[in-house]
């Protein structure tokens, strides 16, 4: 069973900035997964996301574009949340520059180990496309990219957060899907148009509460779904 997604608002920009924030409408579920997505027109940028209770955001994957014209930072982190007021979250990026900001509270998530796998990808002058295999059903994926020319999301069966969004030299977008079902290999392109100067994309599958199923309690034993006993319990399916 997947997560849900609780609050979603919208993105965030900053133009000539270290710092942007953005603030939950609503007050936080203790034990939330709290994501948040940025991206920044420099090569290589540094970003550092927080807010005042949680404290750091664990860096599930960033991605430089590299060297180019037009280059891109982009990010994706979270944090376990222990909060329950309507929490800010502000991103600081080491140098001034044009970017943005995508915030997530998602219930029903794993509360260790939360990451499934993650994908990043950046160039010049190559078609924009990033690939994981996910190990762990109905995880939740998220993902950002920036470049010139644009990125348009969303891919197929993904829903877009933000974009195509032309801030200064570069566009950039965000997507995610809650449920991304079965295991398997992940691409997304965000539909990126031929060989961009420079891009750069990132995705974080995050897992759901249990790790994605897989088992059932059955009379105290662990049976799982294709029918494999464990612990000497007989299923009586269907699973």
């Amino acid at each position: 069973m997947s997560g849900t997604i609780v609050q979603n608002p919208t993105t965030a920009t900053f133009a000539g900035s270290t710092t942007v924030t953005k603030s939950f409408a609503s007050g936080c579920t203790n034990g939330s997964l709290l994501i948040a997505m940025a991206s920044q027109e420099l090569d290589a940028g540094t970003f550092t996301i927080s807010d005042p209770t949680n404290g750091t955001y664990a860096n599930d994957k960033t991605q430089a574009s590299g060297a180019g014209s037009n280059p891109t930072t982009v990010t994706v982190r979270s944090i376990q949340n222990t909060a329950t007021s309507a929490l800010t979250i502000t991103c600081v990026v080491g140098t001034s520059g044009y970017g943005t900001l995508s915030i997530f509270e998602e219930t029903g998530m794993a509360t260790s180990s939360v990451v499934d796998v993650t994908a990043g990808g950046g160039g010049a002058a190559t078609s924009a496309s990033i690939n994981a295999t996910t190990t762990t059903a109905n995880t939740s994926i998220y993902c950002i990219g920036a470049g010139y020319p644009q990125m348009t999301p969303p891919d197929t069966s993904y829903t877009t957060q933000f974009g195509p969004t032309g801030i200064n030299n570069a566009y950039h977008g965000g997507e995610y899907r809650q449920d991304a079902g079965a295991t398997g290999s992940v691409t997304l392109t965000m539909n990126s148009w031929g060989s961009p100067n420079t891009w750069s994309m990132a995705f974080v599958a995050y897992k759901p509460t249990g790790g994605g199923g897989g088992h059932t309690r059955v009379g105290g034993a662990f049976v799982n779904y294709s029918g494999v006993t464990y612990f000497g319990a007989t299923p009586s399916g269907p699973y």
